[in-house]
Order: structure tokens, then C-alpha cells, then sequence
């Protein structure tokens, strides 16, 4: 009787756990926190988020940057005639190097290096040496880092700058250089250090020297990923540590099967395409279309979740998961919504009948009869009270505050509910239901404020 006590116990923890009722395939996150302007944002609408090697989390908006600490914001804008200030306050896009340093991009075709230690900013583009570099950058994941540290950057121009600031170098390379004589770039990503061209016909692999090492040609339908129509589209890829690659297309993500070298489409009815694609410890992509959030797992099966009315109205810009496994979604015009990836999510159970008679059906195998006969039936769940006695029984009740002809109480034995009549041992109170029911060490039932009696009336 003891075990079964337990087990039952346990049924009714985890059936108050499964009390929401979202789709066992796609849980709903919840996000535990949002922050915004209220709490030290400088703007809600958020265009890149990235991480230092100190933890702090870097926030770029169309007014700004903002580094927080996890409790506060230290907030950096541009201020006319200051130098040592950001270059502008609309912010396109962060990336961040194994320097420790942030490449801030903004609107005005500017970009800033900022030393994330010591917080000195570097204006690129105004240096002399790299002003070529000067509204030419194409936008959006235009970054990339090589093993050696050059950072290599696309331009909306056609062709790839490739420089390293300690060595104080920034060389040029036109698609005729690259081999690329009847082809164009999409888009631009780093593999272990590798560079890689995501072309509008092939992924292509550079070396040092900017040669190819290897040309992987696609193998799917809509070959042609360089538009040169929407300078909006931002066309990259994240690889993970079999080989494979996601590559974030205009409706569509687009998959390299190293071990096959085959590739295979998920395609979404929105005609959108994915601000951002971040992965965890584990090998699960997360990314965005519209105002939802979608999972690829590891084998590379897609889930939609469904934040409900967390969604931000106008989606989300950008996205980072942290050292931690917390998932930061940075929206347009919502802030920031964070996201602890390390809780599993319960899947959840939809009723048949309600709570309280799911469990005593299913659970404590009551016949539904039997159960339709009693206070039980078709009570709201939020007046549901329970408890266990030293000798193996199961209580219920029904918290009211009204009079009623009969003291909603019972308890379970052996597969039935045994409803006695009981009233209140104060007669001035009246017959009033127990709002939160319990037992004495010496046995006898009580109620809040309401001692019962085993009594017959």
C-alpha cells in the first residue's frame, strides 16, 4: 500500500506539471525573462547580439550598443565631435572575434572595432588604411575569421576584402581572382577557421591564399541564391562538427550532407528569410521566420514553437545562445526575450474529462460512474484540494466559500470514493467547504479554520 501511496503521489505532481496544454512534438518555451527599454535598453528594437570572453552580453539597436552585466546596462552611442564615441547610433550587425573584439556595422556603411576589455574603440573605416572598406560592405553576416585571424568581410561590390589589424594589411579579391567567372557570392561563412563561399552554384572552400581547396555543387531545385535584386537577403551558414552545413536561404534552409555530399531542402510558407541561426552543445539549430521560433535537430528534423503571446508583433533580428545555454531572441521592437535551453520542457496532456477525474480514472481506477456521483465531477481544477493520511487514505475536497447542504469531502479506498455526511463540529459557521484541508498528528481532519468530525448526521 505504501508503494502504491507513492505512485499515486507522484500521478498527481506530474499531472499538475502537464496542466498546460501545448502539443507533445513542439513544447512551448517561456520565455522567464524580457528586457527593454524599462529595464536600461536604449531601444527595443534589437539588430545583434553576441558574447565576450569576460560573459558580458553585447546588445546592438538602431540607438545604440548596450553591454549588460545580468543586472544592469552600460549603454555606448554616438556623440558629434567625440572621437572616442561610436561612429553611429543605428547599428547593423555585431560580430564577434577570438580577439575579444566587437565589429560593430552600421547603417551609414561605418564599422568600429571595439576592444571588449578595455572598451577603447577603433574607427575602421576612417583609418586610412582600411577606408576602402567604407560603405562597401554588404550587410548582414558579411563577417568571417580565418585560422590566422583575418577577418574577411563581402562586399555589396562583388569580391571580398581580407584584412588583419595587427599586421596593419587589407588586400582586395575580385570573383575573377577567386575563380568566379560566371558566378556570384551569397554569402560568406568560417569552418574551423576555414573560409567558406556560399556561391550562387557551390560552396566553395579557400585557402590562405584565397584559392579554392575545394567546390562542393549543389544539388537541389532554385540553384540560384545570389539575388542581385534584394540587397536585403543575407544568405549564410553554420556548420557543425560532422561536416554538415545549414545554409538560411528566402524561404527555404538548405542542407549539406558531408558524409553523403548530398544536400536536402526544408522549405516554410513564409516567404521570409531567418534574421539569425544559433546552435547548442547538443547540435540543435534554433532560427527564426516571422515571429516563430524553429528547432532543427541533429537529425535534422524541423519543429515549430509556439510562444503564444510572447511572440513579438514584428519578429525577431537576432539571436544568441550563451555560455550558459540561455537562448537570447532579439526582436523588432520588443527587446530582448531570453530563454533557458538546460530546463527540458514536459510534454503536455490535454483532459478528457478534467483533472481531478483523468487521475482518479486512469490513476486510481474509480469507475467514471462513480465518480460522476460526487462534488468531483466537473469541479474547476483550482478547487481542487488533496492530502494523504497516516493510514494510506486519499482526501479531497472543494474550496468554496459559500454554504452548501453537504460538506464536499471524501477520501479514496481500495478503487472507490466513500463520501460520508459531514458538517462542521462549530455549528455557527455553518456548512461551509474547507479551503485548504489537512490532518492533525493526532488524526483528526481538519480545514481551514474548520475542524471536521466523523459524524452522521
Amino acid at each position: 500500500m505504501m508503494q502504491t501511496g507513492k505512485t499515486i503521489i507522484t500521478v498527481f505532481i506530474l499531472a499538475a506539471c502537464f496542466a498546460a496544454n501545448v502539443s507533445p512534438q513542439s513544447p512551448a518555451p517561456v520565455a522567464f525573462t524580457t528586457l527593454n527599454v524599462a529595464d536600461g535598453l536604449p531601444q527595443s528594437y534589437i539588430s545583434g547580439l553576441a558574447q565576450d570572453k569576460t560573459g558580458f552580453i553585447w546588445i546592438a539597436t538602431r540607438d545604440g550598443l548596450a553591454r549588460y552585466d545580468g543586472k544592469k546596462f552600460k549603454t555606448f552611442r554616438h556623440v558629434p565631435g567625440d572621437s572616442t564615441t561610436l561612429a553611429s547610433n543605428i547599428i547593423v550587425r555585431l560580430y564577434p572575434d577570438r580577439q575579444d573584439r566587437l565589429w560593430i556595422f552600421y547603417e551609414t556603411g561605418d564599422i568600429d572595432v571595439l576592444d571588449c576589455k578595455t572598451e577603447n574603440l577603433f574607427h575602421f573605416t576612417k583609418n586610412i588604411l582600411y577606408k576602402e572598406v567604407y560603405k562597401v560592405a554588404r550587410g548582414g553576416h558579411c563577417f568571417a575569421e580565418d585560422a590566422k585571424g583575418n577577418i574577411w568581410i563581402l562586399t555589396n561590390k562583388g569580391g571580398l576584402f581580407a584584412c588583419n589589424l595587427e599586421k596593419g594589411q587589407l588586400r582586395f579579391y575580385s570573383e575573377p581572382e577567386l575563380g568566379l567567372t560566371h558566378d556570384w557570392i551569397a554569402g560568406i561563412s568560417s569552418n574551423k577557421g576555414v573560409i567558406t563561399l556560399i556561391t550562387n552554384t557551390s560552396l566553395i572552400k579557400l585557402d590562405d591564399n584565397a584559392q579554392g581547396l575545394k567546390t562542393i555543387p549543389y544539388a537541389f531545385h532554385n540553384l540560384h541564391l545570389y539575388d542581385p535584386q534584394a540587397s536585403w537577403k543575407d544568405v549564410y551558414a553554420i556548420f557543425r562538427q560532422n561536416g554538415d552545413a545549414v545554409i538560411n536561404d528566402v524561404g527555404r534552409i538548405i542542407i549539406y550532407h558531408a558524409a553523403s555530399n548530398s544536400f536536402t531542402e526544408r522549405t516554410f510558407t513564409e516567404w521570409a528569410q531567418s534574421y539569425d541561426m544559433v546552435e547548442d552543445d547538443k547540435g540543435t539549430i534554433y532560427f527564426n521566420y516571422g515571429v516563430d521560433i524553429y528547432t532543427l535537430s541533429i537529425n535534422n528534423e524541423v519543429s515549430r514553437w509556439s510562444p503564444g503571446s510572447q511572440k513579438p508583433e514584428h519578429g525577431f533580428k537576432a539571436s544568441l545562445i550563451d555560455r550558459s545555454g540561455i537562448l537570447w531572441m532579439g526582436s523588432n521592437g520588443s527587446g530582448v526575450q531570453l530563454y533557458d535551453l538546460r530546463l527540458s520542457r514536459l510534454p503536455g496532456i490535454g483532459y478528457e474529462q478534467s483533472f481531478q477525474e483523468d487521475v482518479l480514472k486512469d490513476y486510481m481506477h474509480v469507475p467514471p460512474a462513480e465518480i460522476s456521483k460526487t462534488f468531483l465531477h466537473h469541479i474547476s481544477p483550482y478547487s481542487f484540494r488533496w492530502f494523504k493520511t497516516a493510514d494510506g487514505k486519499f482526501w479531497f475536497s472543494r474550496a468554496e466559500n459559500t454554504l452548501v447542504a453537504s460538506l464536499p469531502v471524501c477520501y479514496y479506498k481500495d478503487g472507490h470514493l466513500v463520501q460520508p455526511p459531514w458538517h462542521n463540529t462549530d455549528r455557527y459557521l455553518g456548512n461551509r467547504p474547507c479551503q485548504c484541508p489537512g490532518v492533525q498528528p493526532l488524526g483528526k481532519i481538519m480545514g481551514y479554520r474548520f475542524p471536521y468530525a466523523s459524524r452522521l448526521l
